[in-house]
């Protein structure tokens, strides 16, 4: 298939229609595995180390985030809680982390390991780079575990 070249006749991205995504980043990809002990976000090793920067070019504009990991829960009874932070603001959290909020969670005896996609619309109101972070907690007993191969992407959306 052949590539076609857009011609906004000089209006730039104004011309584009609302929808249209007018940049994609990638996030750092974690190439070992980090482990929280912790079960909340205030302690350091629920940060994964994960990040990503975008630069909007329009303070209107909508960043459309996605984040894929593979996790492993360290015993039965318990499960996983992720949070996104935009630079130091939480933008995803639960609201209780023993109650909202539980990415995964197996009853069974054992270790199991779950892929976990979260999807999150974020409004920056900005056109400063921001910087936008993943970090783990665990839910009930043992560690969490989060492995390499995992995807973090931001499109920034016309609005």
């Amino acid at each position: 298939m052949a590539l076609t070249k857009l011609n906004f006749s000089g209006s730039g991205l104004s011309s584009l229609p609302t929808g249209s995504i007018i940049q994609f980043q990638s996030g750092t990809v974690l190439t070992a595995a980090t482990t929280d002990t912790s079960g909340d976000f205030s302690n350091a090793d629920s940060d994964t180390g994960i990040t990503l920067n975008i630069t909007p070019t329009d303070a209107s504009s909508k960043i459309y985030l996605v984040f894929t990991g593979t996790f492993r829960n360290g015993s039965a009874n318990s499960g996983g809680y992720l949070k996104l932070v935009r630079d130091s603001t939480d933008i995803y959290l639960p609201a209780n982390p023993t109650q909202n909020g539980v990415v995964f969670y197996d009853s069974n005896s054992g270790t199991r390991q779950h892929t976990i996609t979260l999807n999150y619309v974020d409004s920056p109101n900005t056109t400063s780079q921001v910087t936008y972070k993943v970090f783990a907690a665990k839910m009930n007993a043992g560690t969490l575990t989060l492995y390499g191969n995992n995807a973090f992407y931001a499109y920034e959306i016309k609005q």
